[in-house]
């Protein structure tokens, strides 16, 4: 998988994060929408930027490293077999589901960390998306607590 196929399949997945954020907002508790909103809000900007990244008409020569691409595949397979089969009512279901694309996005984010420069913009930018994927994880983490 070359770099522009990589940053059209992380747009992707920040999609589908998106939207079933968006859609548990619609049946989760009103002390819970506002944050829930907030983290469709995150996904939708992380989405926006993966798209500009594909965008770049160099990286299409540029492969991705095989272990990155594997996390991304899990992520992709873990959407897609499990979410299918999620009750978006059940805030314990949810959450459970949601911790899990968290884990698998900071894996991939962290991953990236590795193939850029420290001073450079990309890094500063994976470097950020990592910290708010760790901000949802830490909330989903506390929720799940609260659950018990």
């Amino acid at each position: 998988m070359n770099l522009q196929e990589y940053f059209l399949e992380l747009s992707h997945v920040e999609k589908l994060g998106e939207d079933l954020y968006e859609e548990f907002s619609e049946s989760c508790s009103e002390k819970l929408k506002p944050v829930v909103l907030a983290f469709s809000q995150e996904e939708a900007k992380h989405q926006r930027l993966m798209l500009d990244l594909s965008r770049d008409e160099h990286i299409k020569d540029e492969m991705v490293n095989k272990e990155i691409e594997l996390i991304l595949n899990q992520q992709i397979d873990h959407i897609k077999i499990n979410g299918g089969k999620l009750d978006i009512h059940s805030e314990k279901e949810f959450f459970q589901f949601a911790l899990q694309v968290e884990k698998n996005s900071i894996d991939i984010y962290s991953a990236q960390l590795s193939v850029y420069e420290k001073e450079s913009n990309k890094y500063k930018m994976f470097k950020n998306i990592t910290k708010e994927e760790r901000k949802h994880m830490l909330f989903i983490l506390d929720r799940l607590y609260e659950l018990k």
